[in-house]
């Protein structure tokens, strides 16, 4: 069971917490995070340590990821991460990337 908690001052969302994506991750884990995104409509799992195609190969286990439309919003060599953050430092962002959108 996925250890959740609400997105402070946030009326929608959770946090999971202790869970390390890099890991091989039982189909249940996987289904479980479907679902709280289905409910939820936020899920958000911070301090990951997972490299680009590791972070990829996750995020395909939770459906099929969308391609944004806009070329220079995706990750060169990987067209399904859209890079985000809010602090550039010489060129990169201190958030890896997110997955903008998938057909679940």
């Amino acid at each position: 069971m996925l250890d959740t908690r609400p997105i402070e001052d946030s009326s929608f969302g959770i946090e999971v917490v202790n869970l390390d994506v890099s890991e091989n991750l039982p189909a249940e884990t996987i289904a479980e995070l479907v679902r709280e995104l289905h409910e939820h409509r936020v899920v958000i799992l911070k301090n990951q340590r997972v490299d680009k195609q590791g972070y990829l190969s996750f995020a395909r286990r939770l459906g099929r990821p969308d391609i944004h439309a806009l070329t220079y919003a995706r990750l060169p060599d990987y067209p399904e991460i859209e890079p985000i953050g809010n602090v550039n430092n010489n060129g990169y962002f201190n958030v890896l990337a997110s997955v903008e959108a998938f057909d679940l």
